[in-house]
């Protein structure tokens, strides 16, 4: 007789399920390159920090889960909503934390959030 557990387990392995999870690099890339793509469509700088973060993260192949963006004195200020599009067009759900600085925002944008 073949227990439960033993047939889960063979039903988890069909289904390729076991140990099958995204790789951060591949995820990153994906929403770097999303970010990128409707920073230009919306004609808009791309924050040099959060690429330079997703960057980072991408060589060290983790998570990125904490985005910091800022306006710069000498620069026009970046907007938020390319990059909440872009996080939601790559599904990227490993962010916990947000931090703005300096950013204008309007009421849409908030609630978008």
């Amino acid at each position: 007789m073949i227990s439960k557990k033993a047939i889960k387990k063979k039903r988890i392995r069909k289904n390729g399920l076991n140990g099958n999870k995204p790789v951060p690099s591949e995820r990153l890339s994906n929403l770097l390159t999303m970010y990128q793509k409707i920073c230009k469509e919306s004609t808009c700088l791309p924050s040099p920090r959060v690429v330079r973060d997703i960057q980072k993260y991408i060589t060290l192949n983790k998570y990125l889960v904490k985005f910091i963006m800022y306006s710069e004195a000498d620069h026009k200020s970046y907007l938020l909503e390319p990059l909440i599009k872009s996080i939601r067009n790559v599904h990227y759900t490993f962010i916990k934390e947000l931090y703005l600085w300096k950013i204008p925002l309007q009421h849409s944008h908030v609630a978008t959030m």
